[in-house]
């Protein structure tokens, strides 16, 4: 890995928009738009904040759900809070083969997802079964800029890495596989819930 690419934060659901205003007022950071994310217990606002030269992104997360994941940090952490990490690397199977065989515990990706992939990209079978041998979500950009990336599991079901490549110039923080990342990570504490009470 070579750097830390973003730290992503929990915040309070009336603080973003004094946040946003510090963040770009004090350390004159840019903004991007307010995106709505779908959690399966309700909707996360995200709006991320990077330095002019980006080198510091910090996406900042909402929501007035409480049982959803930004919810959870927050009631884990007893206010704001890093959720996670982000660390980038030039070769993302490489660098998840490493974790594997360290035993770091990877997020669980469903299947049906890479069937999703197959339907919306062209892509070989060999490369669709390597993604999903390493739980490896995929977005790609409208520039033609991709993002490979996977998550550890939380621990103590609050915070969590997550390892990423980002490919001819993707910006962006994979929007477009969040409602399965989130879905993965729903599921994987309720299991632990179900576990812990036997």
């Amino acid at each position: 890995m070579q750097r830390i690419d973003h730290m992503a934060m929990a915040l309070p659901a009336d603080s973003l928009d004094s946040w946003v205003l510090f963040y770009k007022s004090i350390l004159d950071f840019e903004a991007d738009d307010e995106v709505v994310l779908p959690d399966p217990y309700g909707l996360v606002k995200s709006r991320a904040l990077r330095s002019r030269c980006s080198t510091v992104r910090l996406p900042l997360n909402i929501s007035e759900n409480r049982n959803t994941a930004i919810s959870h940090a927050l009631s884990s952490y007893r206010g704001s809070g890093v959720h996670h990490i982000a660390f980038s690397c030039e070769d993302i199977f490489a660098e998840v083969s490493r974790a594997k065989e360290a035993g770091v515990p990877l997020l669980d990706i469903p299947l049906n997802y890479y069937d999703d992939l197959a339907a919306r990209f062209d892509f070989d079978e060999e490369f669709l079964s390597e993604l999903a041998y390493y739980n490896v979500l995929y977005d790609r950009d409208a520039q033609g800029g991709e993002l490979f990336h996977v998550y550890t599991d939380a621990f103590d079901g609050r915070f969590f890495f997550e390892i990423l490549q980002r490919k001819n110039g993707y910006v962006g923080y994979g929007a477009a596989n969040v409602p399965v990342r989130l879905a993965a990570m729903a599921k994987a504490r309720n299991v632990a819930a179900r576990q812990a009470r036997l």
